[in-house]
């Protein structure tokens, strides 16, 4: 075992604050000054004698410790030689970026996956369940890389009494229940009105395509002139050329009709080549790069505003899109799931989508009877 060295900075600790009920450590540099440095709240003993022993090696050794940032960073390069979906490795790096960056690795613990539930409880009940799948994943392989003694996530949820927000009955319902839609065919007309007012080409189109054609976020941001087919009639839904982005499934790769009343915009916006929603830097400067979806997401948050109606997302749209063909048009829940891209016959649309029933006629009470139909068994003779 390595020995302390006599003279330099040292660390001392750590010490348990009793009025503060934290621990917290004291690094004294080698010119006489003493900083105190506390602790999270919340942190176990083993943890901060193990956090602590990390800032010893490192400030009186000088031996470079990881912290989570790098073992994120390790990660995401793991899946790309593996080959993982660009788009697949920005959200694991958006679901990670969730936790303390700076925290030396080997003492990451309980406290630190606490406060990451917490980070994270503004966020659909889906998100939060997919961002925590990306976490466990993580976590498995850093313990199998020796970046830490064992799997931080899998030892947090068996030592965890109360399930996780998504495996209780009230959060499966809240899944289930898919993205807040428009509350109806009213709100509908209200919410295309106010993006048709808006000033530009491109936020017009971009805030009418998910309630007009069913386009998810990703599906809108990245097309390009070559997805327009004017001649045809029709907007092609597939996968980046460059090959920097591509459809969930095989079976979203689809046509889907112009809107008329989109169609003058689409011929400004594909009158030059590449993206249609070019991504912007400092201003006005264009990036040969689409635009991320939180620019849709406050594109479709502002455009609701003005229009006086509840604020939904991009993809709450889509669900709109498909609760509106089921309500309008009465086309089946199977038409409804391949118009949406989906590849199982309407069960996704089913259960996260549609909204609306089928119209059923009400039922009149006469004082001499009753009008419409009785559904039920039919009365004994």
């Amino acid at each position: 075992m390595r020995g302390r060295p006599r003279k330099g900075d040292r660390v001392s600790g750590p010490h348990w604050d009793k009025a503060r009920g934290r621990w917290y450590f004291r690094v004294r540099y080698a010119d006489g000054t003493v900083d105190r440095r506390r602790l999270p709240r919340g942190t176990s003993e083993a943890d901060a004698f193990a956090a602590v022993s990390i800032i010893r090696a490192e400030v009186e050794h000088g031996e470079r410790v990881e912290s989570v940032s790098d073992a994120i960073g390790a990660y995401l390069d793991h899946l790309r030689r593996i080959g993982d979906k660009p788009e697949t490795i920005d959200w694991t790096r958006r679901a990670l970026a969730r936790l303390s960056p700076d925290t030396m690795i080997t003492a990451l613990g309980p406290a630190h996956l606490d406060r990451y539930l917490r980070a994270v409880e503004g966020l659909a009940m889906s998100t939060r369940r997919s961002y925590w799948l990306a976490l466990t994943r993580w976590s498995a392989w850093i313990a199998a890389e020796r970046w830490t003694v064992h799997d931080v996530a899998a030892a947090f949820v068996a030592r965890r009494r109360d399930p996780l927000p998504w495996a209780t009955r009230a959060g499966a319902r809240e899944i289930g229940r898919g993205k807040p839609q428009l509350r109806g065919e009213a709100e509908a007309i209200a919410y295309v009105a106010a993006a048709g007012a808006l000033t530009t080409a491109e936020e017009r189109v971009a805030a009418q395509l998910p309630i007009r054609c069913g386009l998810s976020s990703g599906e809108v941001l990245h097309l390009t002139d070559r997805s327009i087919d004017f001649a045809g009639d029709q907007i092609w839904i597939g996968d980046a050329e460059d090959g920097s982005w591509s459809v969930k499934t095989a079976s979203r790769r689809r046509n889907v009709p112009i809107p008329a009343a989109l169609r003058a915009d689409l011929i400004a916006l594909a009158s030059r080549p590449g993206w249609l929603f070019r991504g912007r830097m400092r201003g006005k400067v264009e990036l040969d790069r689409p635009r991320c979806a939180s620019w849709l997401r406050g594109l479709v948050r502002r455009v609701c505003t003005a229009a006086g109606v509840l604020v939904v997302s991009p993809h709450g749209l889509r669900d709109t899109y498909a609760s509106l063909l089921r309500a309008r048009q009465r086309r089946s829940i199977a038409d409804i799931g391949d118009a949406l891209g989906h590849g199982d016959r309407g069960r996704t649309a089913a259960r996260h989508y549609i909204g609306a029933p089928e119209h059923k006629p009400e039922l009149t009470l006469l004082a001499g009877g009753i009008s419409g139909p009785i559904s039920g068994p039919k009365p004994k003779k």
